[in-house]
């Protein structure tokens, strides 16, 4: 374990402060020009979608836990790109929280976010039509719906991609890891988490 966590170190350390999630800028620019016309609430949501749907589902050798962005150095053609979209793109206010932002989550580990999307969408069908701002609020319900199987479908690439890397692993113990990973990634963050491992993936 000291062997593995030095490695990770010196990953780190070794990172290019260069790089750039390119993936997730390329997802806000087609989520912005196909449903530019939303509101906020719903854009966000949206490109939640695409971002989690679209981006690189990465597992490295020593990886325990997984999540990590796929960041890279542009190419001189994308660096160009990157310039025109940078503006509009790279932190859109429309896809911006102010400060630092907490979850609650000893709501996520109890009850998981599939739970949490069912209480959205029942109380999204539960408001009266005729209610004040009824719009704006089924608006804001759904679109938790939505960051929540978002976030949901992106654990369950991660589980499908570890279960791969193990059926491919040479090394035993290797296996062993990638298929205790693949079933946290089955289970969190949908479901509630039963053990450190789980909380921590969640």
């Amino acid at each position: 374990m000291r062997e593995r966590i030095a490695r990770m170190r010196a990953r780190l350390f070794e990172a290019d402060d260069r790089t750039v999630f390119w993936e997730r800028v390329l997802a806000l620019r087609r989520t912005h020009r196909a449903h530019g016309q939303e509101r906020a609430t719903r854009l966000y949501a949206l490109a939640m979608r695409e971002i989690t749907a679209s981006m690189s589902v990465v597992i490295r050798d020593d990886d325990l836990i997984v999540g990590e962005p796929r960041e890279v150095l542009l190419a001189p053609e994308e660096e160009a790109l990157f310039t025109a979209y940078a503006a509009e793109y790279f932190q859109p206010p429309w896809f911006a929280t102010r400060g630092h932002m907490t979850p609650a989550w000893d709501v996520l580990l109890e009850r998981g976010l599939l739970d949490l999307r069912r209480e959205a969408m029942e109380r999204s069908a539960a408001l009266p039509p005729d209610a004040d701002d009824a719009g704006q609020r089924r608006e804001f319900w759904e679109a938790i719906a939505i960051c929540c199987q978002a976030v949901v479908d992106l654990s369950t690439r991660y589980a499908e991609r570890a279960a791969w890397l193990a059926q491919a692993a040479a090394d035993p113990a290797r296996r062993a890891e990638l298929e205790r990973l693949a079933a946290v990634c089955r289970r969190v963050p949908g479901l509630p988490a039963r053990t450190f491992h789980e909380a921590v993936q969640a």
